[in-house]
């Protein structure tokens, strides 16, 4: 984990590398809370922020099912903030690289993948000012509009 910050709480950032697995989501929303409280969003964004983020990451764990040797990817998180907004993407790793996205072979039209990411787009669209979700990677961003003073 590494922080960066300016003059008090006005930017930062935060990266974790955690293993890809579900029982993860709680330590990457305790740390989208943190980080939320240090850009001084308002109440009501802290928890939407939260919500996004485990969201994000739940959309990408999607793809982080492997078959019987392969390695077991990462999940890489990354949070930013500054004065106007707070930024996070999430990616699948597997030895510090990205993994490479299935073809459209893979997926196939109705595949349930296919309905994750659909549904976490319209969860992600009320919760965050913008965002985007792609195989094995995303990022969304929140603006402090609601910023406390």
């Amino acid at each position: 984990m590494s922080t960066q910050m300016g003059n008090g709480r006005d930017h930062g950032h935060i990266e974790l590398s955690l293993p890809a697995r579900a029982d993860v989501l709680q330590l990457v929303r305790i740390v989208a809370t943190f980080v939320a409280t240090q850009a001084d969003l308002a109440f009501e964004d802290v928890a939407d922020l939260r919500l996004a983020t485990d969201e994000l990451c739940a959309s990408v764990l999607t793809g982080a099912a492997t078959d019987g040797g392969m390695e077991i990817p990462a999940l890489r998180i990354r949070y930013g903030w500054d004065r106007e907004s707070v930024e996070v993407s999430c990616m699948l790793a597997v030895s510090g690289q990205a993994v490479s996205p299935p073809s459209d072979h893979d997926l196939g039209a109705e595949s349930e993948i296919d309905a994750g990411p659909s549904l976490s787009r319209q969860i992600l669209g009320t919760l965050v000012d913008e965002h985007h979700i792609e195989a094995h990677r995303g990022w969304l961003r929140k603006r402090r509009i609601g910023a406390l003073c």
